[in-house]
């Protein structure tokens, strides 16, 4: 019924998920936004439900297959939405096709476009919520060493709302990431030159770019306790 998203994993998101430390503090960081008393969760991470390993083994073979699979929820579950999605680091290709049952997936410069004619209006009360849960997001994923994570983003059309969701949000700035940046930015074979912005970034800067580039996205509007205050 598209009320959970089942996602294959690598190794090395699986490693940081269930070695590296990665899963343990999620699961305290999300009990903590969700015993928040403001009303909110605090929080935009989507929520993850478990990871599974599926083992088969053809009968005309010996060896076995091991896939390890990721359940989360679905952001858009009974929603009515037209999405979008933008990471920090880059412009991925103009349009993901998502399946039979949901939209496809408008990708950043593309919906830069869309916003420039057709833009999201929040309250100010809600911007200044949403910025806040971002950021926390964002400084969390930044102090486990995790980065290359996207914002998911729709309005659903019946409910006349925003739906936010983080995901992709397993992947550590490791050794061989820490290797490319650095080529990238020295001018050796492959690299960039110095100056160059590489595509790989470290987790404190895609935490600051990534911040600054939800600012973009979303228009605020006086809230109504606003307009009653002004009149």
């Amino acid at each position: 019924d598209d009320r959970f998203i089942v996602k294959e994993v690598s190794r090395a998101e699986r490693n940081a998920f269930l070695d590296h430390g990665v899963g343990f503090a999620y699961f305290a960081y999300v009990e903590s936004r969700l015993e928040d008393e403001d009303g909110v969760s605090g929080t935009c991470l989507a929520k993850i439900l478990g990871m599974y390993q599926v083992a088969t083994r053809s009968p005309m073979e010996s060896t076995e297959t091991k896939l390890d699979f990721l359940v989360m929820e679905n952001v858009f579950y009974g929603r009515d939405v037209a999405a979008g999605a933008t990471r920090a680091d880059e412009v991925p290709p103009p349009w993901r096709t998502a399946s039979a049952t949901t939209p496809a997936v408008l990708l950043d410069e593309n919906l830069m476009e869309v916003l420039a004619t057709d833009p999201i209006l929040v309250t100010e009360r809600s911007k200044r919520a949403l910025d806040a849960a971002l950021r926390r997001d964002a400084a969390f994923l930044s102090s486990l060493g995790v980065m290359d994570y996207s914002l998911l983003a729709g309005v659903d059309r019946r409910a006349d709302e925003l739906v936010v969701g983080v995901v992709d949000y397993l992947r550590q700035y490791t050794w061989d990431k820490q290797l490319e940046t650095y080529v990238k930015q020295s001018g050796l074979v492959g690299g960039g030159g110095p100056g160059k912005t590489p595509t790989v970034i470290s987790p404190g800067q895609y935490e600051k770019r990534f911040a600054t580039a939800m600012r973009r996205y979303f228009v605020c509007v006086p809230d109504d306790d606003d307009d009653r205050e002004g009149n």
